[in-house]
């Protein structure tokens, strides 16, 4: 089943059927996401299936997309394909990390309610690297640190000769 994405969902309902969703967008129209890539070009996918887990809706879910990243090396572009899976309860309160069913995370709710879009945004922002950076062996040369502009250009001083123009006067 596909819904409009900035809806909000009711979690507890959609546990209670054992609902699948499906989720495609295009990476630009990804608001957090969108400003960390380097093109965005492609889309991402997302696909939850709600049940309920030791007494709280529960979902298991799967991002995949391909990401345009700039390399922290040498600057060029990156491809970064994501594939991540994830095992999330819900719930309106942090809970304490005992509470949290073993293997899952917690994703808080306002009102039980929960926006599809956010959620897959949520997990294709945990899923980015720390660093983004080509392989080993893939021939990625660092750029070379750009010279000082100050070791070309002679340092200027407007005030060096205030101080004997201020002796001269009192």
């Amino acid at each position: 089943m596909s819904r409009d994405p900035a809806e909000q969902l009711d979690v507890a309902a959609l546990a209670a059927h054992s609902s699948q969703l499906e989720f495609e967008s295009e990476l630009k129209a990804l608001t957090r996401v969108a400003p960390l890539l380097r093109e965005t070009r492609g889309s991402v996918r997302g696909r939850f299936r709600f049940h309920n887990e030791t007494g709280f809706p529960g979902a298991d879910g799967r991002i995949t997309a391909t990401l345009a990243l700039t390399c922290q090396r040498c600057l060029d572009e990156v491809v970064v394909p994501v594939d991540a899976e994830c095992r999330l309860v819900f719930a309106d309160v942090e809970l304490k990390d005992e509470d949290v069913p073993a293997g899952y995370e917690l994703a808080t709710t306002q009102a039980g309610r929960i926006s599809f879009a956010e959620l897959v945004e949520d997990e294709l922002l945990l899923a980015l690297p720390l660093v983004a950076a080509h392989g080993e062996g893939s021939g990625c040369v660092p750029q070379p640190a750009a010279e000082s502009k100050s070791r070309k250009d002679p340092t200027q001083r407007p005030f060096a000769g205030l101080r004997e123009l201020m002796k001269d006067r009192y």
